[in-house]
């Protein structure tokens, strides 16, 4: 991660501005979320401020096959 980890009951908060931990991201991928926005749209982290952007993609990365990430290959 490329963020300092806090947690919340043994879950790391994600989203401090919406107090949303990584278990709900998890499920909004669950869900079908596969980019920023869509998870944004599904659990509302990643509306404000935008610190967690790049925790929220890291946690896509872990769980989502995504050729592109900023147009840049993942390997």
């Amino acid at each position: 991660m490329t963020c300092a980890r806090r947690y919340c009951g043994g879950r790391m908060v994600v989203c401090h501005c919406e107090a949303i931990n990584e278990r709900v991201v998890h499920a909004a991928i669950e869900e079908g979320a596969f980019d920023l926005e869509s998870v944004t749209s599904l659990c509302g982290a990643g509306r404000d401020c935008g610190g967690c952007h790049d925790t929220i993609e890291d946690l896509l990365d872990e769980r989502v096959q995504r050729p592109v990430r900023a147009g840049l290959a993942v390997t």
